[in-house]
């Protein structure tokens, strides 16, 4: 069943609250060397594949349904992130 705008707003606001008290505490280097940006880095790779959960997550929250866990490519199993 979708959330309402209200419990939607909430959800993401708590765990952007986590995520901020995660990257203070734990990341001040990821966030100082952006490796991420890095062409064919594994760190632009995790960087997608975080991206990419996110938005999936975020997609079950509205909708009230399960997260997907298809791999990027749509196949379950082993991802093409990784060969």
């Amino acid at each position: 069943m979708p959330m309402n705008t209200s419990m939607v707003w909430l959800v993401l606001e708590e765990r952007l609250a986590t995520l901020e008290l995660l990257m203070g505490e734990q990341a001040s280097s990821v966030i100082r060397e952006q490796r991420h940006l890095d062409t064919n880095s594994p760190e632009r790779v995790y960087w997608h594949y975080g991206y990419l959960m996110a938005l999936r997550e975020i997609l079950a929250i509205i909708t009230g349904r399960s997260p997907a866990s298809k791999t990027p490519t749509g196949k379950v199993g082993k991802s093409d992130f990784y060969h």
